[in-house]
């Protein structure tokens, strides 16, 4: 989703960057309508990994999108023809990128509540948007649920990602967080293709629903 507030519509859009993973600050510029860089996998229409770790990932930012990428792919700008004043990934405070499960992601923001030690209170977010948190207190950002460390429901994932639950710290409430599908999974993620990786260390698998999973078996 894009920064609304921040962003103009019908002016000219900025050439779309993409930083990569070692921090060399490397832009590329990117047209409207190009596709990611992940690579096709069976017939079965499963995704290959297209990562190891994350030195094969790169930041992909625009005024509208915020996503980690293989290095030497192409993102889509959605939203070309709208100027802002800081990319998505600047407006959400993402700065890195990582390989999970397979697949070039983001570094996940941290909005846990459990973090927030100060008197203040959050910012009011819109569903799906999480508030976010820094230095013991609130950040003043309402962050997008895929790029959150935490978020309060499974309800906030997008459809493209699968809500992990895992049990709670010692200071806070249960852990959902919107986890990337693993490649073998075919878009739809279960305990039998991902409990392994996504609940590894966690607990016992057990499936919650499409595309949720449950670690506190």
């Amino acid at each position: 989703m894009g920064p609304t507030s921040l962003a103009t519509s019908g002016s000219t859009a900025e050439p779309t960057t993409a930083t990569a993973a070692d921090g060399s600050g490397d832009a590329e510029t990117t047209a409207a309508g190009s596709t990611t860089g992940s690579t096709t996998g069976s017939t079965t229409g499963a995704i290959e990994p297209e990562c190891i770790d994350a030195s094969d990932c790169m930041l992909f930012t625009t005024c509208c999108d915020c996503e980690g990428i293989p290095v030497g792919g192409m993102g889509v700008d959605s939203c070309p023809n709208v100027d802002c004043k800081g990319t998505w990934c600047s407006v959400q405070g993402v700065e890195e990128v990582e390989c999970s499960h397979g697949r070039c992601e983001t570094v996940d923001v941290s909005c846990n509540p459990s973090h927030v030690l100060c008197d203040s209170a959050p910012p009011q977010c819109e569903f799906p948007f999480v508030p976010g948190t820094a230095r013991g207190c609130w950040s003043g950002a309402c962050v997008s649920p895929e790029l959150c460390d935490w978020v309060p429901s499974c309800d906030a994932c997008p459809d493209d990602e699968v809500c992990v639950t895992a049990p709670p710290g010692p200071a806070g409430p249960s852990n959902n967080s919107c986890e990337p599908i693993p490649p073998g999974c075919d878009a739809v993620a279960t305990c039998a293709c991902a409990g392994e990786q996504l609940c590894a260390g966690l607990g016992e698998c057990s499936d919650g629903g499409e595309n949720w999973i449950s670690c506190l078996g």
